[in-house]
């Protein structure tokens, strides 16, 4: 679970305390981004080919 626009905090709708604890609560990462100022964009996208990548062992191994 991504929350952009973190460099807007003063219009934020969800607290990250509570985005963090939503997005565990149902089997998710969370993460904060900001595009404009370039924080946090990589880490959600290298999270997701670690995942896939996981995902491709286990299923190579049930394979064998």
């Amino acid at each position: 679970m991504i929350a952009n626009k973190i460099d807007l905090d003063t219009r934020a709708v969800v607290n990250p305390e509570d985005g963090n604890a939503f997005a565990h609560s149902i089997g998710f990462e969370f993460f904060e981004t900001s595009a404009l100022q370039n924080k946090g964009v990589q880490e959600p996208f290298t999270a997701l080919a670690r995942m896939f990548q996981e995902k491709f062992e286990d299923r190579v191994a049930q394979l064998k």
